[in-house]
C-alpha cells in the first residue's frame, strides 16, 4: 500500500513530504501580500468533515484519558479557506525528479495560486487574527476523487488520513496541542511524480487554555494500542537512513504550554524494558531533537522495534514541568494479534465489474510497500486478468476487472493480503469471460 507522506508546521516550513512542528504566538502584524491567479476550487465535503470528526476523536479519547474535559476544534471558514488555498498551490508544484518532492509550507510568490509566504501570512489574508496559527497536511494515495462521491467512503477516507498523520510522532504532538479552530480542505494533485491527493488543515487558538494534567497517547488504560508504525515522517525521528523501517508505536506526553524538562523517559513491560530514542527539545539526560527546538511543552519515545501483542507496559517520565518537578506513570495495553482476514464485495464479477477488497485484523497495520498482491489462471495456466485499482482507505482498494478471462466456467483470481507482521490472509473472486 503506498504510504502516506505528511508535513507539519506551526509559522514553520519543510519540506521533502515530511516537517517540523514549532508553536510561535503572533505578535506582529502580518505583511499583506498579493495572490496570484489561480483557476483551481480547492475541496471540502465529507472527507474533510470525515477528517475533522477524527481528529474530534483523538481529541475526545485523549483528553477524557487525562481525566479533561474535552478540547476539541471548531470547524472554521477562513481556515478552510487558507487550507484550500495551500492545497490547491501544492497540488501545481512540478517535481524536478521522481524522487524529489517540492512541496512545503512555505509558498513562492511567482507560482500559481499563491496566497502568501508562510502559514501565517496565509491565514491573516483570510480575516482570520487569532493569536498562534499552523497547518498540517498530508500527500496521499488516497483517490479522494472517487471516495468524495460516495458519503461512506469520504467519511472513511478522511479519517483513513487523520489515522495516518495521528500515528506519526511530530504530527501526534501537533494535533494534540493547543489548539481550538481547525479548517481542511483537499485538492487533486496535477504531478504524476507524487501521491495524487493533498489535505491540508490549517490550525489556530482563539484563547490559551490551561490544565494541570499532563496530555499523554497512548492514554492512561488504553487498550488495542497499536504495536508498531511504518516510519514515514519528515524530519525523521529515528535518523532518515530508517526512513520506511517498521519500529514500535510512539509514545507522547505534552502539557498546555509549559515547559516540559524530561530527565528520564522509560518503557517497560513484564519481560523487561523497551529500547527506543526519546525525543525532547531540552539537552540533558538525552541529546536535544533539533526538530523540537521551539517546542518546549511535548516529549516522545520512539521505540527501536515493535511492541509486543496483548501486553501491558507501564511508562514513567520523570522531569519538570514549569520548573516543577514531576514523576508521570501510566500504562497501556497493546491490541491481540488475529487472523487477517480479506473479504470482497463481490465473489463474482463480471467484465467492467468493480469489488471492494478490504483488510481486518492482524497487527491493523497494512501500510507496508505492497499489502496486497493477486493471480489468476485462465486456460494457458497464465495469469492474464486485467484488473486495475484505486486506494479507498488505509485498508481497502477498489478494483475493476477490465477482462482477459479465457475460461469459459470463470477465472478465480486469489488476492493475498499481509499486515506489517507479515500475517497473510486470502479471498478469491471469480471474474467472467
Amino acid at each position: 500500500m503506498p504510504s502516506l507522506l505528511a508535513c507539519i508546521a506551526v509559522l514553520s516550513g519543510c519540506g521533502g513530504g515530511g516537517g517540523t512542528s514549532t508553536t510561535t504566538t503572533v505578535s506582529t502584524p502580518t505583511p499583506v501580500t498579493t495572490p496570484t491567479a489561480c483557476s483551481l476550487t480547492a475541496q471540502t465535503g465529507g472527507i474533510a468533515s470525515g477528517a475533522l470528526a477524527q481528529l474530534n476523536h483523538y481529541r475526545n479519547v485523549t483528553f477524557a484519558g487525562a481525566s479533561l474535559s474535552p478540547l476539541l476544534f471548531s470547524a472554521d471558514a477562513n481556515l478552510t479557506t487558507a487550507a484550500g488555498n495551500h492545497a490547491n498551490y501544492l497540488s501545481l508544484l512540478v517535481s524536478p525528479s521522481a524522487n524529489v518532492d517540492p512541496r512545503a509550507h512555505d509558498e513562492v510568490s511567482t507560482n500559481p495560486c499563491f496566497t502568501g509566504t508562510t502559514v501565517s501570512a496565509r491565514i491573516a489574508a483570510t480575516g482570520n487574527t487569532d493569536s498562534m496559527v499552523g497547518e498540517d497536511f498530508s500527500e496521499t494515495s488516497i483517490a479522494t476523487s472517487v471516495v468524495s462521491n460516495d458519503a461512506t467512503l469520504a467519511a472513511n477516507a478522511g479519517a483513513s488520513i487523520v489515522d495516518g498523520l495521528f500515528n506519526a510522532v511530530y504530527h501526534r504532538m501537533s494535533l494534540l496541542s493547543n489548539f481550538t479552530n481547525a479548517g481542511i480542505a483537499w485538492q487533486k494533485s496535477a504531478n504524476p511524480n507524487l501521491p495524487p491527493t493533498i489535505l491540508t488543515i490549517d490550525l489556530s487558538q482563539h484563547q490559551a487554555n490551561t490544565y494541570s494534567n499532563f496530555i499523554t497517547y497512548p492514554y492512561s488504560g488504553q487498550t488495542d494500542v497499536l504495536i508498531d508504525w511504518l516510519v514515514d515522517e519528515n524530519p525523521c525521528p529515528l535518523g532518515c537512513s530508517n526512513t520506511g523501517a517498521l519500529a514500535g508505536f510512539p509514545i507522547t506526553i505534552q502539557t498546555d504550554g509549559r515547559a516540559l524538562v524530561i530527565s528520564s523517559f522509560t518503557v517497560k513491560s513484564a519481560s523487561g524494558s523497551v529500547s527506543g530514542n526519546v525525543l525532547t527539545a531540552t539537552a540533558g539526560t538525552y541529546a536535544a531533537d533539533a526538530n523540537l527546538a521551539n517546542e518546549h511543552d511535548r516529549a516522545a519515545f520512539v521505540p527501536l522495534a515493535p511492541l509486543s501483542p496483548n501486553t501491558t507496559y507501564t511508562v514513567t517520565v520523570v522531569g519538570t514541568t514549569g520548573g516543577v518537578a514531576f514523576t508521570q506513570t501510566w500504562t497501556f495495553t497493546t491490541l491481540p494479534i488475529t487472523a487477517v482476514q480479506l473479504t470482497s464485495t463481490a465473489s463474482t464479477v463480471a467484465v467492467g465489474g468493480t469489488f471492494d477488497v478490504t483488510f481486518s485484523g492482524g497487527s491493523q497495520n497494512y501500510n507496508s510497500t505492497s499489502p496486497l498482491s493477486w493471480s489468476s489462471v485462465n486456460a494457458s495456466g497464465s495469469s492474464a486478468v486485467s484488473l486495475s485499482y484505486v486506494q479507498l482507505a488505509s485498508n481497502s482498494y477498489r478494483f475493476t476487472y477490465n477482462g482477459n478471462c479465457t475460461l469459459s466456467s470463470g477465472c478465480p483470481v486469489t488476492f493475498t493480503g499481509t499486515d506489517s507482521q507479515g500475517n497473510i490472509g486470502k479471498v478469491q473472486v471469480t471474474v467472467s469471460p
